[in-house]
């Protein structure tokens, strides 16, 4: 991406009068700092099913970050802390819930600003960020949802855009508002899975739907034993993701998805991911430690009221053009195929549930990072060579 150096202009606070005499402008900064209008919205990019922001570092930027909502602190690339010349205020260790640790230094970043919202001074952890997304056109920094804290942002992904506001959420019903359930500062919720309450992390930055910590597998009934369905690429370690359906169903407030299939890995909390959260409007209010979860709907997923008016997720909204696969666990590690659509352009072509793709295009899949396999899997024709019951096959599929 390229990046600019912009000159310095002079600050706008949002909400005090303008034109406007010094000695008001030192009373609306000491009321409120940089005062922020009632609400700021600004585009969400997509990387690899993620959401992304670009931000600006001074004068310098855009950087595209990664916004997580899993994470706890804020990251950034080697290159881009040389590039703007940080010091380092510390030494750490960042690593995964999932295990794998790696030394990290401490820096501050100071007036970061999204779009022409300044989000003020915060930490970052310096990390080879770019060896665990891969090459290319990738994001150089993850940023946490922590960084708004004292304000509430909703993510609308149907509409690509990120609403940052002053109004912070009200109390918890159970229905649409929640506390967070653990002690942690990242955003969590009770989740009912075949009745059982789970405390899960939202976390943007997970591909998946439902992830489960593997301590729970022996309490829950499931259709057939977890079976690996892939890998996750964590900073400084891969670790095998098991899968397996829920005889059951999963309640989330007013919402309930019926029998999912569920992964499960080795941490003391599970995670909802993307496949869940895009069918929402998701509101974090990080200062009163609350959710917001809207059903809505989504490209590629709809939620939709069913009987006694509980939410229930759907299927896909007629006469969108794509190949219908569904993947098992997102597009890190192994491409498993979880089923195919009746009637689409992928059963058309041949594929089938249990499939696992090993070449997209001529080119292995171990080779492809995740928005390379995002950008091959969206081309047409589209030629796969899959590995089925000990074989492999090659197929071609195409969108018309």
């Amino acid at each position: 991406m390229k990046r600019t150096v912009e000159r310095e202009k002079p600050t706008v606070y949002a909400g005090c009068p303008g034109p406007i005499r010094a000695l008001v402008l030192i009373a609306c900064i000491l009321m409120g700092g940089a005062a922020l209008a009632d609400t700021k919205q600004v585009p969400l990019g997509d990387w690899g099913g993620r959401p992304t922001v670009d931000l600006m570092i001074g004068a310098v930027g855009p950087y595209r970050f990664i916004l997580d909502t899993g994470a706890d602190i804020s990251v950034l690339d080697v290159s881009i802390a040389r590039e703007l010349g940080l010091e380092s205020t510390g030494e750490t260790e960042i690593g995964s819930p999932l295990g794998g640790t790696v030394p990290a230094r401490q820096m501050r970043l100071e007036r970061v600003r999204l779009d022409t919202l300044p989000l003020g001074a915060f930490d970052v952890l310096e990390i080879e960020l770019l060896k665990v997304l891969g090459a290319g056109d990738v994001p150089v920094g993850v940023l946490s949802s922590s960084v708004f804290k004292g304000r509430s942002a909703t993510f609308d992904f149907a509409a690509k855009q990120l609403t940052i506001s002053d109004q912070l959420l009200p109390e918890a019903n159970g229905s649409d508002v929640f506390d967070f359930c653990a002690q942690t500062g990242k955003p969590s919720i009770t989740v009912h899975v075949a009745s059982k309450p789970n405390c899960v992390n939202l976390d943007t930055g997970s591909p998946g739907l439902l992830a489960l910590p593997l301590s729970v597998v022996d309490s829950l009934a499931l259709e057939s034993a977890p079976t690996v369905v892939g890998q996750a690429r964590l900073v400084g370690a891969k670790v095998d993701i098991l899968g397996a359906r829920l005889d059951g169903d999963v309640r989330i407030g007013s919402m309930v998805l019926p029998k999912p299939r569920l992964t499960f890995h080795d941490a003391p909390n599970g995670n909802l991911g993307q496949r869940f959260l895009v069918n929402v409007a998701l509101t974090l209010d990080h200062a009163n430690r609350r959710i917001r979860i809207a059903p809505q709907t989504q490209s590629g997923e709809r939620v939709a009221l069913g009987p006694g008016q509980v939410r229930r997720v759907v299927g896909p909204p007629p006469g969108q053009k794509r190949y219908g696969m569904r993947l098992l666990g997102g597009l890190e590690g192994e491409l498993s195929i979880a089923g195919v659509e009746p009637g689409s352009f992928a059963e058309a072509g041949g594929l089938r549930a249990g499939d696992t793709i090993i070449k997209i295009n001529g080119v292995a899949v171990d080779e492809l990072g995740v928005q390379q396999r995002v950008t091959a899997l969206r081309s047409s024709p589209l030629k796969l060579e899959v590995r089925r019951n000990g074989e492999v096959i090659p197929l071609e599929l195409s969108l018309g």
